[in-house]
């Protein structure tokens, strides 16, 4: 598996390329990437209890999780093999008193995750 930051500014957006094909993790928000056109007609309404499946489809095993933090809608994908993608969620460093925040990092540390992919920040 390849993992490249294709970000802009203070906003990471990763590119995978797994063995059946490429996945954009956008962490921004959708049709803010520069030379991407992404329209709003293009999303998927996933729940994330359907999200495993979804993601095993495409060759990837994983979940999507609800992570609020400087969002309400904040998610993470996080990968069996310990990576997670973080969305619109502070560093977990730093020392965040909002509840909401501190929740989802535990939440994502219920996972085996050895590596973190902010979605801000580096």
């Amino acid at each position: 598996m390849n993992i490249v930051n294709v970000g802009y500014d203070s906003t990471n957006y990763y590119a995978i390329e797994f063995k059946a094909g490429k996945l954009l993790v956008d962490c921004g928000w959708p049709g803010t990437l520069p030379n991407v056109e992404i329209t709003q007609n293009d999303n998927l309404i996933l729940k994330f209890k359907e999200s495993r499946k979804f993601l095993a489809n495409l060759g990837i095993n994983g979940e999507i999780i609800s992570t609020p933090g400087r969002s309400d809608d904040s998610v993470t994908l996080i990968l069996d093999e310990g990576f997670a993608f973080t969305g619109d969620l502070h560093p977990g460093f730093m020392d965040i008193e909002d509840v909401k925040t501190r929740e989802s990092w535990d939440k994502i540390y219920q996972h085996k995750i050895s590596r973190i992919f902010p979605g801000h920040g580096g």
